[in-house]
């Protein structure tokens, strides 16, 4: 051992009248650092006592019993919020829309500008992105924007509420899903389909979901859930 002290030494038998009884002449590294770290008065250990860990979660808190919580949260900060957490992380949302939705609103689609912004070899994509929003939308009296931040804003605004606003989110992150996939049809397979089809297949995907929340809401009111 480096510092000269047993595995199965206790604190009471390297302490003695307030004082630690490790070799102060040592230049190891490691012997160093547990010098450091040792309080300047040890503690009056009795031999009849059992030892037991004690552990400082943070690096301004005190020394207590070690909780992984607190360790993780002294390791990984809490990240700061954004302003459109909402938009992708509400409670009856599709999964893998609200997972796309989450990599392009976080920047890690390596072709969002050009897929959202129309800029370069995507203009024709952004075209249909514009297509599908406003036919997702033309039969509703919303004034609804085109540009991508100017959605999640009005998503979150106090114009939308209740049901409407789960509808709306459902439409936002199911239109950014399928032309996620168009776009992929278009790199990977050389096929496109019309503005029309893709607003089909998306309503076909949405009516589905619709039905599954309207059948919860009525075993919920049958329930007296939310009364």
């Amino acid at each position: 051992m480096v510092s000269g002290i047993p595995l199965e030494a206790s604190v009471s038998s390297i302490t003695s009248n307030g004082h630690w009884n490790i070799s102060s002449r040592s230049r190891h590294p490691i012997l160093r650092i547990i010098r450091a770290e040792l309080p300047p008065q040890a503690p009056q250990a009795s031999v009849l006592d059992e030892d037991s860990y004690i552990w400082r979660n943070s690096l301004t808190g005190q020394a207590s019993e070690f909780s992984v919580s607190l360790f993780y949260a002294t390791l990984y900060s809490s990240p700061s919020s954004v302003s459109w957490h909402k938009a992708v992380w509400f409670k009856k949302r599709i999964p893998r829309h609200a997972f796309i939705t989450w990599l392009v609103m976080r920047d890690r689609m390596v072709t969002r500008e050009a897929y959202f912004m129309g800029i370069g070899s995507f203009t024709d994509l952004f075209a249909l992105r514009c297509c599908v929003w406003r036919g997702l939308l033309s039969r509703s009296a919303l004034q609804h924007p085109q540009r991508l931040q100017d959605i999640v804003a009005w998503l979150s605004s106090s114009q939308i509420n209740g049901k409407m606003r789960v509808i709306l989110h459902l439409i936002f992150q199911a239109s950014i899903y399928h032309l996620w996939k168009e776009r992929n049809s278009r790199i990977h397979t050389n096929t496109s389909r019309p503005s029309h089809m893709v607003v089909k297949d998306l309503q076909l995907h949405l009516r589905t979901k619709l039905y599954s929340l309207d059948r919860e809401d009525s075993a919920d009111q049958r329930n007296g859930i939310g009364n």
